[in-house]
């Protein structure tokens, strides 16, 4: 009410990470589960953003926050390419998001998550 506090600014303001939970883990490819186990034993799969950004709902009367599950062990490539000597030239990027087949495994799994395992 008076912009001070928890949850005022955009940003986020807590973010917390961890291991894909059990639950879903057991959903995934054998292949995913190999891809995964490249990384060290203590690497997180997914990072918790936690904001007092509104993403949904517009209702001025009602305070709003945001917690988002965002995958962080990406195996996905992209590249940057540069376009020409001259430096006003934009270089070309592809982010190649999601290109990976354990990339997409873990978004559907992250994005379908149950609040429940949080």
């Amino acid at each position: 009410m008076n912009r001070t506090g928890q949850l005022t600014n955009a940003g986020a303001d807590f973010i917390g990470w961890e291991k894909l939970p059990e639950p879903y883990r057991s959903n995934l490819s054998q292949s995913a589960l190999n891809d995964l186990a490249s990384y060290p034993s203590d690497w997180p799969e997914i990072e918790y953003e936690i904001s007092g950004a509104a993403l949904g709902g517009a209702d001025p009367s009602k305070r709003y926050g945001t917690i988002l599950a965002v995958p962080v062990s990406p195996l996905s490539r992209g590249w940057v390419n540069i376009t020409s000597a001259d430096t006003n030239d934009l270089p070309l990027v592809n982010p190649n998001q999601l290109s990976h087949p354990t990339d997409r495994q873990v978004a559907v799994l992250v994005s379908t998550s149950h609040p429940q395992y949080w």
